[in-house]
């Protein structure tokens, strides 16, 4: 998938959501998780690796391309 890589950091989960083509509904269903949930984590109100990675691994990308400061997390450490 084409995506620009300079979107700003807190926006590139939702930008990447929307490009796919997956409803936000239709995710939050497949995750067994409300939609108020799905969009916390999305709009990094809710910071959770274990929420990150269901959704990436539902989306079928991965983390860090969704959230960039995840791989920074694992560069420092």
């Amino acid at each position: 998938m084409l995506w620009n890589k300079e979107l700003h950091p807190d926006r590139t989960a939702k930008a990447l959501l929307i490009m796919s083509g997956i409803k936000a509904r239709d995710l939050a269903k497949q995750l067994n998780r409300s939609e108020a949930w799905l969009s916390l984590v999305i709009n990094n109100r809710l910071r959770s690796t274990r929420a990150r990675k269901m959704i990436a691994r539902a989306v079928g990308l991965p983390v860090t391309d969704m959230w960039p400061e995840e791989g920074l997390k694992k560069k420092a450490a």
